[in-house]
């Protein structure tokens, strides 16, 4: 169904204005027009070039010309809706998620790494008409960036894989990822750009669900008015045996493990119990990523429905394109 809307209304309230000089000014002449006959009645003037027909068509198109400008300066568009598969993938970039703790080809790999090739993958995978939006999280200040919101795949593909291997460590010195926060900060980031998000967008949370600054998510704690047409796909990234917390230099060069007050090396593990109890408070998924996980199975599950969006094309060009042409006949005329 095709709707007509206008991307900045306000504009439009010169309408009224310009409506009461329209008649007021059709109503003058009119007036005048009466007067001017009847004062010459009964006498034969004729003026070269000079018409009440040519007169009242210049004014006519001059009008028009002005309206025309008025509702182009408020940006029309033809809005179809439209619904597509929409992603958007909240990756952990906490100090956790720098554990090693996944091989490939007999090399360790970061969990940060093996979240950012799930999704790379993931790109590629996705039809051209899907779309993919992209943010990260950490800490309790701020919690949220968001990079990009869903953008069509088939137009941003390069763009977008681009941001994926951006991604890096350095971006945060957070120690913890407060999963409560984050989520409250992105219910509020969907409920003011719901135009950009659409509605039934799949969200994937890439985390280990480790919060090691002391603040464990309660289910009572997290809000879900803003996130009710949201579908959460938990991924966990990690293992039970968990990995040493890496520390680097200024050059981002591995000095050290992490260690606690008493000498000990800091292990991060994977809580899967975390990541299961807020799938089941927000009827999301849980998946444990292992090695050879993919994230593609969002695309095949049927949970995950398709999100509204409306498709808009601006017209805005055509009404300045005929106010301009109006202009030209109205000084033809």
């Amino acid at each position: 169904m095709i709707s007509i809307g206008f991307a900045d209304p306000r504009y439009l309230h010169m309408l009224f204005p310009l409506l009461i000089l329209i008649v007021a000014g059709f109503s003058l002449k009119w007036y005048l027009s009466l007067r001017f006959e009847e004062f010459f009645k009964g006498e034969n003037i004729s003026v070269p070039g000079l018409s009440s027909r040519r007169s009242w068509l210049k004014g006519s198109a001059l009008s028009l010309a002005f309206a025309s400008m008025v509702l182009a300066s408020g940006g029309p568009y033809l809005g179809t809706s439209i619904r597509v598969h929409s992603f958007m993938a909240l990756v952990d970039i906490s100090q956790s998620m720098w554990c090693e703790d996944y091989l490939e080809n007999g090399t360790s790999r970061s969990r940060l790494e093996t979240a950012k090739k799930n999704l790379l993958l993931l790109l590629d995978e996705l039809p051209a008409e899907s779309r993919f939006g992209l943010g990260v999280f950490a800490g309790r200040s701020d919690p949220v960036m968001i990079l990009t919101p869903p953008q069509q795949v088939g137009k941003s593909r390069s763009d977008l894989r681009s941001m994926v291997q951006s991604i890096h460590y350095y971006w945060t010195w957070e120690d913890g990822s407060n999963l409560k926060q984050a989520l409250a900060h992105l219910g509020t980031i969907l409920k003011e750009n719901e135009d950009r998000y659409g509605t039934g967008l799949t969200m994937a949370v890439l985390t280990d669900g480790e919060e090691l600054s002391g603040y464990a998510v309660r289910q009572t704690d997290v809000e879900t008015d803003h996130l009710q047409n949201v579908h959460f796909y938990f991924a966990g990234y990690g293992t039970a045996e968990g990995a040493p917390v890496p520390e680097f230099d200024e050059n981002w060069k591995f000095r050290q493990y992490r260690e606690s007050y008493d000498g000990t090396t800091v292990v991060s593990r994977l809580d899967e119990e975390n990541l299961s109890n807020l799938a089941g408070l927000l009827n999301g998924v849980y998946k444990h990523i292992e090695n050879d996980s993919n994230l593609f199975d969002m695309v095949r599950d049927d949970r995950f429905k398709s999100a509204a969006y409306e498709s808009k094309v601006d017209v805005s060009w055509a009404l300045w394109l005929g106010s301009f042409v109006l202009l030209v006949i109205s000084f033809l005329i």
